[in-house]
């Protein structure tokens, strides 16, 4: 068993979950899910890990990444879309 904090938790569920691509902004809350992506899973080239320059950049890129097949997480604040 290992003990993650919560935004951990959504990293090592999103890698489990089989995405290809992690896209989220530099500055938001929600930094650390896209840094435990890019340590666990980033490094060894099975998920995609990209800055964007905002959150509508950052969800244009991940539907890309679905539009041919791989699932993909964008992580941002609760407000980011609006």
């Amino acid at each position: 068993m290992e003990l993650l904090l919560g935004d951990e938790a959504v990293g090592v569920a999103a890698i489990d979950a089989g995405i290809r691509g992690v896209f989220s902004y530099p500055g938001t809350p929600a930094t650390e899910i896209f840094e435990c992506v890019c340590d666990r899973a980033g490094n060894n080239g099975s998920v995609v890990a990209r800055w964007s320059a905002n959150e509508k950049a950052a969800y244009e890129e991940a539907l890309g990444m679905s539009f041919v097949g791989g699932r993909s997480l964008v992580a941002m604040k609760h407000v980011g879309l609006n």
